[in-house]
């Protein structure tokens, strides 16, 4: 079956590649005549020379630049075509004839309306100086290349009002989440919405070269054409597309190792029999004081002395199983070219990641994680006629996973490693068998090499075809466009079984004890999951006309999205989206978008809504009393006003307006019969539905500033925004005498509010080029209804508290003797109270402490914050990228109470009658611990950092050398992912992802460096 997936994948892409060869074939003949030399002078209106204005021809590899008198020489053919472009001016087309001397003129165009100056928005483009709704832009030839598998870890820090929390490290699954403008409701985390080429695709695993550019959309004003599924912004992702005036072949490649950092420090096997005898004591001295400890002084010598490593093993398995670091690897080809008529973009990419086990090598087979990744994309533009343009996407990726045993994935094997005492047994017995016993009769190395493996092979498959038809002879302006996409996956999983017997030779018999079973090789279940299809079809008119000082721009659009997964029903979605922008004078601007759409998932009478919003702007810096001002380059307001919804409301089942039923044919319903009931056959009501269920809605207000200051090296955006978020699903106040679960009611109200901002700067030193990025979103919210509040005294209750509140017992230090424990309120958290344990506050003053003793701590919302440098020096280039939070808080009680029986290198600073004054963490114990992990603000610390997330240095080879080898550009740098983090927790952890190598088996943080290479021809 292995095989099968691999020949399919094959043949799309050797039919990928012959498709692409074809276009090459066409797009390349040309029938250019005998070279001329040609020399242009190239002035503005006013016959001012330009200098610095790129002159490319159409079709051709040739390209050259004007000098400081605005003049170029280039060596062409007859009837070509010349592109001239320079930022500020319109882009200008001159046709070569047999004049070989001549002059072009440019038209200046205004400030961020120039050709660089597009930023994309639903089923479109708009100029930077015509926007009036808040959307956060930027293209990725400015980004580094950091080598890792989740391509949302590149934009980290780069982006305003969009947060990148890094949710993971394993291989393959490096993912981050996305959330845009903070949190905004107490259902739920919920990430932005991701198109891909203007369809709702998963885009992580997608590489950094098929990426063009990303928009962050924020406001109603941009966000209501989306209708239900807009509410949690979204992120627009373009892929990059041939160009008709320069053709070339890029390759990059880039080697690297991830260094496992912040693993769990383990005690050695002395520290952790004294620490255990310590904690057995602490236990048994609440009924006698007398116990002897668990592990006698010969035994606590010899694990000091390590006189005997079989009956006395000191393991660290942190050091025997993980690795220091581990490969990865990434090589990537694309082209890109075409003609006037016949445009592409193709791309071939592997990634290769390698886990973080060791000795995994068994006598059959390698059980160490593992991530390989297979990228293609072919998008290509046909010009038909001269008003008709086909434009087809075509991409995929085959992804290959592995882990060690039938689980599929690591969990278990690092909690063996992590929660595993050091004494529990010798990895090998003196006789070469696995060491184990009753209570560990897992043994790492057997996990590892003789417990089998699991492998998880999963093909994507995206098409996207879209027709744009312009209608100037019915309308001039008009054009029709129709998009329909089809985007499949499918994950395919099979492994093998096997066992090992595990000996313990420690209790002195002749035979030694065996656990576990001898297996041979078994093959495991082979089974498709994970596998859906879904399906997006978008028509409709769009309208782009300017008449004098009079500008539109409207389109009008019908979608149907249909997504199927195996043995469910197919989910629908489906409506109606336009759009008008106007501007009067290009200062003046006017802009109305609405939405309307429907989910299936909802209840007829509520299935639909309609969700308008109104922006516009003013550019005073065009106004008279400002244009000339030595300060302002550019100035703007802005504002938007609206309304856009949310249908994914994680409903426990779908169609939550129906009431479900459940037929007993086992005697499981209803009871009947006195004195003794007996159960009937009768069908039972499972739940009662709510058919008033609905979508919540999401209320935007923003207003903003755009400015350009001194001589325009100089930017900033500014925004302010206020939300109202309502009907949240929370739970009912229907009583419970109905004896029937009621589920959730749309009751819910957030109110959120905030600021968000970023600033560049851009300027040349002589020879050095240097620019600066920055950005900073603060946000607030307020829980303004939810249900749950009956019955709760207002210090429990969640009105008016941010939706990251959560309820804390208040602690007051730690007891130090009885006499403070008799003087105190009695605990109901453990059955008894001993010195070393937390103190709680009384706050009901009630003399006991229980459940109404926690209190609801706000913590407010984080605040996310980014900046970043770039130079460029000659050959050299150097960029960083920051991210950094701040206002955050996490608890830390699972982080010091994991290992063995909760032991590790902090449990060396626990109280005790010894260190009690400098003691960080309470007493030891194993049993009875309810009061010490309660859920107390004893334990939550400030999680704030800043990382450098990116940080690469580049040498460009010269252009002198580049012609010798006919290259346009070749680049060799190094390059790192996460090489520094800031923070005040204190902790050896990673404050973003505090549990990675430290509990339950979580994958350890992982630092990224690589070499890197990018070469185009």
């Amino acid at each position: 079956m292995k095989h099968q997936y691999q020949y399919k994948y094959l043949k799309w892409a050797f039919s990928l590649l012959f498709l692409i060869s074809a276009v090459l074939a066409i797009a390349q003949d040309n029938s250019a005549g005998k070279a001329l030399i040609y020399t242009g002078t190239l002035t503005d209106i006013n016959n001012n020379p330009i200098a610095g204005a790129t002159v490319e021809v159409q079709e051709k590899n040739i390209t050259t630049t004007t000098d400081a008198a605005g003049k170029f020489t280039l060596e062409t053919a007859l009837n070509d075509v010349l592109v001239l472009k320079m930022p500020g001016y319109l882009p200008t087309l001159f046709y070569l004839n047999r004049n070989t001397e001549f002059k072009v003129s440019m038209e200046r165009v205004k400030l961020f309306a120039g050709d660089d100056d597009d930023v994309a928005i639903p089923f479109g483009t708009r100029k930077k100086r015509y926007l009036t709704s808040s959307i956060s832009s930027v293209k990725t030839e400015e980004l580094p290349q950091p080598n890792t598998s989740a391509l949302s870890n590149v934009f980290s820090g780069r982006l305003a009002g969009l947060s990148i929390s890094q949710a993971d490290t394993r291989p393959g699954n490096d993912i981050s989440f996305l959330r845009v403008r903070g949190q905004t409701s107490f259902a739920g985390f919920p990430d932005a919405m991701v198109l891909v080429d203007g369809i709702e695709r998963d885009f992580q695993d997608i590489d950094i070269n098929e990426i063009e550019n990303v928009s962050v959309l924020k406001d109603a004003a941009s966000l209501s054409w989306y209708g239900l599924r807009g509410s949690n912004g979204v992120v627009l992702i373009n892929t990059k597309r041939g160009s008709a005036t320069k053709s070339s072949i890029k390759f990059d490649a880039q080697y690297g190792l991830q260094a496992f950092d912040h693993l769990i420090k383990p005690l050695n096997s002395y520290q952790y029999a004294t620490l255990y005898n310590e904690a057995y004591l602490n236990d048994r001295s609440k009924v006698n004081s007398t116990t002897a400890p668990f592990y006698n002084q010969a035994t606590l010598d010899a694990y000091q002395n390590k006189t005997d490593p079989f009956l006395f093993p000191d393991n660290n398995y942190t050091d025997r199983f993980i690795r220091k670091s581990s490969p990865i690897q990434r090589y990537v080809v694309s082209a890109q070219g075409g003609s006037s008529r016949v445009r592409y973009f193709a791309l071939l990419g592997y990634m290769n990641q390698q886990g973080v086990f060791k000795g995994t090598e068994g006598p059959n087979y390698n059980s160490n994680n593992m991530y390989k990744r297979f990228n293609f994309r072919g998008n290509i533009d046909f010009d038909i006629t001269n008003s008709l343009l086909v434009s087809v996407n075509i991409a995929g990726r085959a992804e290959n996973r592995r882990n060690p045993n039938q689980s599929g994935s690591t969990n278990p094997i690092l909690g063996y490693i992590f929660n595993t005492p050091p004494n529990a047994y010798p990895i090998i017995n003196a006789n070469g068998s696995f060491g184990g016993n009753a209570a560990y009769a897992q043994n790492i190395m057997g996990e590892l090499t003789e417990r089998g493996m699991l492998r998880n092979i999963q093909r994507v498959g995206f098409a996207n075809i879209e027709a744009t038809q312009k209608l100037d002879a019915l309308i001039k302006g008009l054009s029709a466009n129709v998009l329909f996409s089809y985007d499949a996956q499918g994950d395919f999983t099979s492994g093998f079984i096997q066992n090992y017997n595990s000996f313990d030779f420690s209790t002195g018999a002749a035979v030694p004890v065996s656990f576990q079973s001898r297996l041979d090789y078994v093959g495991g279940s082979q089974q498709f999951n994970n596998s859906r299809r879904s399906n997006e079809f978008w028509a409709g008119l769009d309208y782009d006309r300017t008449f004098s000082d009079h500008k539109v721009n409207a389109s009008v659009r019908g979608m149907r999205r249909v997504n199927s997964i195996f043995v469910n029903l197919d989910e629908r979605i489906q409506g109606l989206s336009a759009r008008v922008d106007y501007a009067f004078k290009q200062k003046y601007l006017l802009g109305l978008t609405m939405g309307y759409s429907g989910d299936d998932d909802l209840p007829p009478a509520n299935r639909y809504g309609f969700f308008p919003a109104v922006s516009a702007g003013w550019i005073i810096s065009d106004e008279d009393f400002l244009i000339g001002n030595k300060t302002f380059n550019f100035l703007k307001l802005r504002a938007s006003h609206g309304k856009v919804g949310n249908s994914d409301l994680n409903f426990s089942r779908r169609f939550g307006y129906n009431t479900y039923w459940d037929r007993n044919a086992t005697g499981g319903g209803y009871q009947f019969g006195t004195p003794t009931p007996t159960a009937s056959n009768s069908a039972v009501e499972l739940n009662i539905g709510n058919p008033r269920l609905t979508y919540e809605t999401f209320t935007i207000t923003n207003a903003g500033v755009d400015v350009s200051l001194f001589n325009n090296t100089f930017s900033a955006t500014v925004d302010v925004f206020k939300n109202r978020r309502e009907g949240i699903l929370t739970s009912s106040a229907i009583p419970s005498i109905l004896g029937q679960s009621t589920g959730n009611v749309n009751e819910g109200i957030v109110d959120s509010r905030g600021l968000e901002g970023s600033l560049f700067y851009k300027k040349d030193f002589g020879q050095v080029k240097f620019s600066l990025n920055a950005n900073l979103l603060v946000s607030d919210n307020e829980v303004v209804a939810q249900g749950g509040q009956t019955g709760l005294p207002a210090y429990q209750q969640t009105i008016g508290r941010n939706v990251y509140s959560n309820l804390y017992y208040i602690s007051e230090g730690i007891y130090q003797n009885t006499a403070e424990i008799a003087a105190g309120p009695k605990s109901t958290l453990a059955g008894s109270t001993l010195p070393g344990d937390i103190r709680y506050k009384d706050v009901n003053k009630d003399g006991v402490i229980d459940a109404l003793d926690r209190e609801q701590l706000d913590w407010g919302s984080p605040t996310y914050y980014g900046f970043g440098t770039a130079l460029r020096y000659k050959i050299l280039d150097f960029n960083a990228q920051f991210q950094g939070v701040s206002n955050r808080a996490i608890s830390i009680q699972n982080l010091v109470r994991v290992g063995p029986n909760g032991l590790n290198q902090l449990s060396l600073d626990r109280w005790t009658p010894a260190t009690a004054s400098p003691a960080t963490y309470p007493r030891l114990g194993l049993a009875d611990q309810g009061n010490n992990t309660a859920t107390s603000d004893f334990w939550l610390r400030d999680a704030g950092f800043l990382k450098l997330k990116t940080v690469e240095l580049g040498i460009n080879l010269p252009p002198g050398l580049l012609s010798r080898i006919h290259a346009q550009s070749i680049r060799f740098y190094l390059s790192a992912f996460n090489p520094l983090t800031f923070s005040k927790l204190g902790l050896d952890v990673d404050p973003e992802l505090p549990r990675a190598g430290q509990a339950e088996g979580q994958y350890p943080y992982a630092r990224t460096y690589s070499l890197g290479l990018s070469a185009r021809f």
